[in-house]
């Protein structure tokens, strides 16, 4: 039997080991408090559209950005008058991500891409978004169409739905994407690209006799004669069909760059970009309603210096390596370049882009 001097001893030991242990759990809780209390969303500088890129693509670069929140049980239980409350939680099924951009700075709502979700089971999805795709689609597999945006509680570590996201649901066929990208491009009529007729196309000779279908893509179609550039319908015939595009509309103009520009230009004094008509030249000159337009002559060969000199004047500015010789059908005319006639010469006023 131990002695009073062991007993005491033990039980020193184990006051001061309690003392310890309630210290540190005094320290954790202080930590995982300070969690939910303070820690808010890291600001990212990008657009929204770039933010649905980036979760779709490479969803895991925004973990360091998010702080995960559930639904308050309030709201699950609606007993908050119809308004949505997201609560801060260690780990919460869905992210919130604040952007700060030129449109101001505004919260938003994905799902939580750290776990592996099943969407269909997920009863608080509803909630916070709307469902397409196939019914009572099982599928894991989702893509994000736009994220539910949120308004900051005065709590600071709850969110209130403004409006509800949007998910589509189901493997991403190759007819799915193009659906999705359609339903993106037209919900941002600013930014729709010349591609997208050729999608319409598409669209269109996969669902022959989808009378519904036929009616949407008129719509988008109807939209798009709206919204593109002038230029583009050539653009498309310019890579088709180089003979018909040359000859299509009131014929064109061949112009090349005049003695004086290129003088300007090799003396470090240019100001002016002209250019005049040539038999010779290496440019087609085309009218789209009322405007004029520059185009690589589709049937020429360039060599490295006539591209430089088109890239310094700003004539065609390339945005990657000059190559030594091209042909024309292996440059990519991303945008014509905009002139103006002024007696017998051409002005530029706007820039033409090239790849290769």
């Amino acid at each position: 039997m131990a002695n009073n001097t062991e007993l005491e001893k033990i039980i020193t030991y184990v006051q001061k080991l309690e003392k310890r242990i309630t210290k540190l759990e005094s320290e954790k809780a202080v930590i995982i408090n300070g969690n939910l209390v303070n820690k808010s969303p890291k600001p990212l500088d990008i657009s929204l559209t770039k933010l649905i890129d980036f979760y779709n693509d490479v969803s895991h670069i925004l973990d360091a950005y998010a702080v995960t929140v559930s639904l308050s049980e309030e709201s699950y239980r609606k007993q908050t008058e119809g308004k949505i409350i997201l609560n801060q939680v260690n780990k919460g099924n869905y992210w919130v991500i604040l952007l700060e951009n030129d449109e101001g700075k505004n919260y938003y709502l994905l799902p939580n891409a750290n776990i592996q979700l099943k969407i269909y089971r997920l009863k608080t999805i509803n909630y916070l978004f709307l469902l397409r795709g196939e019914e009572n689609n099982k599928e894991e597999e989702f893509t994000l169409v736009k994220p539910a945006i949120l308004e900051i509680l005065p709590s600071g570590n709850e969110w209130q739905i403004k409006q509800k996201g949007e998910l589509f649901l189901g493997k991403k066929t190759a007819i799915k994407k193009i659906v999705l990208g359609l339903q993106n491009l037209t919900n941002n009529e600013d930014k729709i690209p010349a591609s997208l007729k050729q999608l319409l196309t598409v669209l269109e000779k996969l669902n022959q006799g989808n009378s519904q279908l036929a009616k949407d893509i008129k719509f988008l179609d109807n939209r798009l004669k709206k919204l593109e550039p002038a230029y583009v319908e050539y653009l498309n015939l310019y890579y088709d069909n180089p003979v018909k595009f040359a000859e299509s509309e009131g014929g064109f103009t061949k112009l090349k760059l005049t003695k004086d520009t290129v003088k300007n230009f090799l003396e470090n004094s240019i100001n002016i970009i002209n250019l005049e008509a040539n038999s010779q030249g290496e440019y087609i000159l085309k009218k789209v309603d009322n405007e004029e337009f520059l185009f690589l002559d589709p049937q020429m060969i360039f060599d490295k210096m006539t591209l430089k000199l088109a890239h310094y004047t700003k004539l065609f500015i390339a945005d990657n390596e000059i190559p030594v010789a091209v042909s024309a059908n292996n440059i990519l005319i991303k945008k014509p370049a905009k002139l103006r006639k002024n007696g017998d010469i051409w002005l530029l006023i706007e820039s033409g882009e090239i790849s290769f």
